[in-house]
């Protein structure tokens, strides 16, 4: 996304988050940290969605193996996938 379109589409969270009905809410789900890989992909750490969603009660969670940790691991043995999403640090997504 272009910074433009990324400051029309920050603009309209507020918007969007007053729609949702009483008791409701807004689900995310987006990795957190930069690709070193592509830099135009760029995560969005927790500490951002707060500041998105002032308002808002935040609960999330780490869901995902980073995918280049989950490809790697799972060549060796598939089984050590379940290993390695235990540990808090190489999740990369959050829900």
């Amino acid at each position: 996304m272009s910074d433009a379109g990324e400051t029309e589409a920050v603009e309209l969270l507020p918007v969007r988050f007053a729609q949702a009905h009483s008791g409701g809410g807004v689900l995310w789900c987006d990795f957190t940290v930069d690709n070193p890989r592509n830099r135009d992909v760029r995560g969005v750490p927790l500490a951002r969605i707060r500041n998105l969603f002032p308002q808002a009660r935040v609960r999330a969670q780490r869901i995902a193996l980073a995918p280049p940790i989950a490809r790697a691991v799972t060549r060796v043995r598939p089984a050590l996938y379940t290993l390695f999403n235990a540990l808090p640090a190489p999740r990369t997504h959050l829900l």
